[in-house]
Formats: C-alpha cells, structure tokens, sequence
C-alpha cells in the first residue's frame, strides 16, 4: 500500500505530519482502503455531482471491485455508506467527516502504481466508497496526533471493509447459475436458503439433501478468496484449477488419472456424458442417443430435460435467458430419454436389476445401433443405491463402446471407493459439493479417467450452445484442444466460490475413516423420538423393504399427518416446507387457544429436504449433513445434541399440523 504524504495545515509542525502519516501507513496496511492527499482529490459525489474541496482533508477511498457489475457494486457501496453515516453520527468529533459514494474515480497516479488498483491512469470507471476526514480530527489541541480517534477510526475502517467483502461475497453466491438460486423478496433461495451463514440458535439445519446456507468456515473461505480476487482478478484460472485438483484430492482419488470439469449444478453436468455420446455417435455411425435416467423422481428436477440436451430453467449460468425446455443450440434433437421409477405405485422400491435388465433389452431390439448413456445412482433423494454392480459389468459386456456409463453421485452421500470401481470402468461421476458436503446451491463437477479425456480431446467440434453452461475456465488445464472450442467468458466466480464453501467441509471430511455407526445411532434416534413422542409423523424406512441403499443413509423419510388422519398429500407437504422455513409466531397468534410456548417454537426457522412424491406416498425429508457427522466424530457435540436439534424441528412440525386448518383459513399466503 503506498501513501501519499497528507499535507499538514501551516500551523502544524513537520514532527506531527510525519507522525500522521506513519500512522496512517500502518492503520492501512494489508487494506482494501486507500488514501489520497487533500490536494489531488477529485471524487464526484452521487447526490448533488459538485467538486469537493479537499482542503485540509485525508481522504479515504475504498474501490470497487470488477467482480460486479457497476450496477450492482454501486448498490452494495450505498449500503455501506448507510452503514457508515450511522455509525458517524454518534462520534464526537472536531468537523464532521463526509462520506460518500463517487460516480467518477481519477485515480491517483501514485495509487495506480500500487498493487491494490489496476485500473489505467487517469481514470478508471469503478465507483468507490469515499471518507473525507478534515485532519484536525486526528490532531489534538496540544498539536499531537490522537491516536484514540485513528484508533477508532482504523476500527471503522475495518468494520465497512469486512461488510463491503461480505455483501458482494453474499452477491456472488448467489450469481453463475440458474432461477433456483435467484433469492425472493425475503433474501432466500427456491429453497429457503440465505447466501450466508445461519444463526444456529434460531435455525436448525437438516436439509443437506436439498440445499443448505453456507457454513461459517467456508463464507469465511469464500470472503477471503473474493478479497484475493479483488486484488488480482487475474489469479481466477488458477483458483478455478485450484479447485479442481482439491475435489479429486479431497476424494482420495488418483490425480494423475482422474480429470474434473467444473460444472454450475448437477443437472448441467449432465451435458458432459452427452459429449462423449455424441463423440461415439459420430466415431461409431452410431444413431441415435439413448439416456436411461435411474431413479427418476428421486434425482434432480433438471435431470431429465438435461439429460435430453435441453434447457431446464429459464435462466443460465452465463447470465443469458433462455427458453425453458428448449433443445441447447447444435445440441442433438434426436435424443431420447427413458426414466425408469425406482419404485412401484405404493412407493414399494421395485426389483431395478430385472427391470434395467429388461429395459435395456428392450431397447436393443428397437435402436439397433443406438449410443446409449446409462446412468446408475448412489443415494437418491431417498438414499437408494441402484442398480448393482453386476447389472454394469452386463451391460458393458453386451453393449461395449456404445454404452456410456454414468454414475450420479451428486448427493455425495458415496463411498470413495464407490467413485473408483466407476473411474476404472471408464464412467464418468457427476458430484455436487453442495449436498451432503454442504455448500451453497449449486456446484457440480464431472470426474473421469484418461480415456474419457482423450475421447473429449478428440471431439472435431462441440455445439455451440454449452457456452450457456461453461466456458474454458471450468475444464482442466490440460485439456488443451477442448478448452480451445471454449469461450473465455463470462467468468463464473460464483461457482468459483460456491465450490470454496464446499472443499473446506470435503478437505475435513476425507481424513474421517467411518462414521456409519454415527449415522445409524442418529437414525434410529430420531425414530425412537417420533414413535415415542409424534402422533402426526411417520418415519419410512426402505430398510424395511430390504432396498440397498447408498454406503451413508443419512436421509430419513417423514410421512406426516392431517389431525383426521389422512396423509398429506406433495402439494400440502410443499406447504408445509414453507412454513417450516418460516418464522410462524405471528400466524399461530391468530389461532385459538395458543400458547406462548407455541408462539416460542413456531418461531424457529427450520430447514429441512423438500418433499419428494414417493408412488402414491408423499414424505419430507431430515437429512444429516457432513459437517453435523464430523462434529459428533471429532467431539465438538454429542449425539444427544443432534437429536435435541430433531426434536425442536419435528416439535414445530407438529405443532403446525395441530393447527393446519386454521392455518390455511387465516393465510392465503401459504397456498
């Protein structure tokens, strides 16, 4: 950080102005903030746009980042400067600093040379958040420098700069992806989720099957990656193959054989086996693309329309609008889509090995000379791993180069060797870090072997339109030859940061051997709480049906019910997840005959799976996530914890179902 030394009023001596300025150097040290000398101060304030006269003025400057854009930094920059004004208000002081948010920004030459602004001299077009403190607030009467008020004024400093970081951190989380992550009027996500983290004590968290707030630890992660970034934008590629390198490390994966392209969400990801279809079609004469989705209803709900090449959202990661359900421009039209549902029509799982068995036979009879992408399953929305290894080695066997195998993974819920037997069978493994790993929504990535990378390598051309999805920036490094069909732009920070919350909950969790025991004992806890103490819910296990289920079953599925009896239904359990998420204590205070007991327990903001529709069964789902297993295996809390933590979640629960129809009588607003 360079200052420029403050000229001092002709009344102060040179003693004092060095001093000032020494001060000055070490309160900005390692800071975003800057500081200029009176003279050469040429900021245009937004309210009335008139020259300000720097005399007798330092005059701090903090510039906004390119990481937004100028609309939306000049946004969070006024918010800040609300912050600012307020805590001004109740200082005393000599002459009252100005505070302010400039349109035009000349920056300094001395500042341009400084590692904290590349912008070119004269003029950059950042807006910027701007202090002018009259000097005579730092000197005392006694001509020294008052070091009290630097002191408090350093802490103001630090107080505006950390707020800065996390308002645009909180902005770019929630920016490179599609409408799920675009926050309502409430600040929250489709998902009820925040782009920062939640108060523990007022918010309880068993929704790592859907979509989780980020942790503490990792906002702090991504806070400081985007003051890295703010610094030296040109540091993202190597951030972004950062990343890259730590997922596959984090996964005990071998990282001279495994290959990672970055991918906004798992549904996205879906396009990448898609490529390697598309490569075989052409390589093979193959015609035309098969993609058989396992578990359909139980994976995401872009799965389908993904796997078919079409967008699944109106929005896309570039930042594009696009039509919804619309083939992905050079994308085959021709692909054809097969779900197979994992259970039957009273939510029984069915026998998925006859029935893939089957199908494909099927389809071998019908598309002769078909490419077909199959995908496995290790933990649904329900926990259910399926089809069996021995379904894979047959289907490969009969189907040899035309069949792509895909294992979705993207609960994370898989054993590691689980993601290796598919690597050495040439599959590729769509994850995500934000479910089970807990990251914000919505981060995905696609692992693969060598094999897989030189037939991407190969390709002679890709469509155009999965430059809506990913530029070069999310493929690997030594993917040269793809990465060169690829656009540069936009740069996906969101992602980016996303991922950073993910990896510092994956870094943790790859040095912890088994937790199963942890995850059985909090199972049968919870169920032991509700057959004991809710009348209303049920707890479905597929254990009870002898289903495999994934190597972590940390799901469980709720069926609730109506005071007459009846199961709610996936348009009330929709409700009913709403409400869950909300703060309710005004709602239950125009019910009959409440209690401040209840009005206490409907104020809790719970955050659980949303519903899933399960044949002709409906559930909700509590789901633990890898940073609530790792504090009970590292002894940071106890079991006991946990399912106190459940018993406030379901005690809501139920008491939303004691007044239910009340509750929608009252409050259209629910339905």
């Amino acid at each position: 950080m360079r200052v420029t030394p403050v000229a001092p009023e002709t009344s102060r001596t040179a003693k004092v102005s060095l001093e000032l300025n020494r001060h000055l150097t070490s309160m900005l040290h390692a800071s975003l903030w800057q500081v200029k000398p009176p003279s050469d101060s040429m900021c245009i304030p937004m309210s009335n746009g008139s020259s300000q006269s720097a005399t007798e003025k330092i005059t701090f400057y903090l510039c906004a980042s390119n990481l937004l854009e100028r609309e939306k930094c000049t946004s969070v920059l006024d918010s800040v400067r609300n912050i600012a004004e307020e805590k001004l208000r109740t200082w005393k002081y000599e002459v009252r600093p100005e505070v302010h948010v400039s349109v035009i920004h000349h920056c300094d030459r001395y500042v341009c040379q400084s590692n904290d602004c590349d912008c070119t001299f004269p003029q950059c077009s950042r807006p910027m958040l701007v202090l002018e403190v009259p000097c005579v607030n730092f000197i005392s009467h006694h001509n020294h420098v008052n070091c009290s008020m630097l002191s408090d004024f350093k802490s103001l400093l630090v107080e505006l700069e950390n707020k800065l970081l996390t308002s645009v951190t909180c902005q770019l989380l929630v920016e490179g992806g599609d409408d799920r992550l675009c926050l309502n009027d409430n600040g929250v996500n489709k998902y009820y989720c925040p782009p920062y983290p939640v108060n523990p004590g007022t918010t309880f968290l068993r929704s790592s099957c859907t979509c989780s707030p980020p942790t503490k630890d990792g906002f702090e992660r991504a806070c400081a990656v985007v003051r890295n970034l703010w610094k030296q934008e040109s540091i993202f590629s190597s951030c972004m193959e950062d990343v890259r390198r730590r997922i596959v490390q984090s996964l005990k994966l071998n990282d001279q054989e495994t290959f990672c392209i970055l991918h906004p969400s798992g549904s996205d990801a879906e396009l990448l086996p898609l490529l390697v279809a598309i490569g075989r079609m052409e390589r093979l004469n193959s015609y035309p693309i098969v993609n058989i989705v396992s578990a359909a209803g139980e994976v995401g709900s872009g799965t389908a329309p993904a796997a078919a090449g079409k967008h699944f959202s109106t929005i896309s990661p570039s930042g594009y609008k696009v039509k919804q359900d619309t083939t992905i421009s050079s994308f085959p039209t021709s692909t054809l889509v097969v779900q197979l549902s994992p259970r039957g029509k009273d939510g029984t799982p069915v026998n998925f090995d006859n029935l893939v068995r089957e199908q494909m036979r099927e389809i071998g009879e019908k598309y002769r000379n078909a490419v077909v992408i199959f995908h496995a399953v290790d933990g649904s929305k329900t926990g259910l791993k399926l089809p069996s290894h021995e379904v894979i080695e047959e289907l490969q066997h009969t189907w040899g180069q035309r069949l792509v195998v895909v294992l979705d993974a993207c609960q994370g819920r898989s054993d590691f060797e689980e993601y290796r037997w598919f690597l050495r069978k040439g599959g590729l493994v769509l994850l995500t870090g934000s479910k089970f790993f807990g990251g914000p929504g919505f981060c995905g990535a696609v692992l693969f072997s060598s094999s897989v990378k030189e037939e991407l390598e190969r390709l002679s051309s890709i469509p155009d339109g999965i430059s809506f999805y990913i530029t070069k920036n999310e493929v690997a490094e030594s993917m040269k030859h793809l990465r060169s069909k690829l656009p540069s732009l936009p740069r996906n920070i969101g992602l980016l940061l996303r991922w950073e919350c993910a990896l510092t909950e994956m870094e943790r969790w790859s040095d912890i051997v088994n937790c199963n025991a942890i995850v059985d004992r909090w199972s049968r806890g919870v169920r032991t709480i509700v057959e004991n103490h809710f009348s209303f819910i049920r707890v479905l296990m597929d254990e009870d049906w002898s289903e495999e289920i994934s190597g972590m079953n940390s799901i469980l599925n709720l069926i609730v019910y109506k005071k007459n009896g009846e199961v709610m239904n996936l348009n009330e359990l929709k409700m009913l997840h709403k409400m869950l998420a909300s703060s309710m204590t005004d709602v239950i205070r125009r019910c009959s005959r409440w209690t401040e007991e209840e009005s206490s327990i409907a104020y809790r903001i719970c955050l659980i799976g949303q519903p899933v529709k399960l044949g002709d069964k409906s559930v909700i789902r509590l789901a633990l996530g890898a940073s609530q297993i790792r504090a009970v295996h590292e002894g940071k809390c106890t079991l006991e914890d946990l399912l106190q933590e459940d018993w406030k979640i379901l005690e809501k629960l139920q008491l939303l179902m004691k007044y239910w129809e009340e509750i929608l009588a009252n409050d259209s607003w629910f339905v």
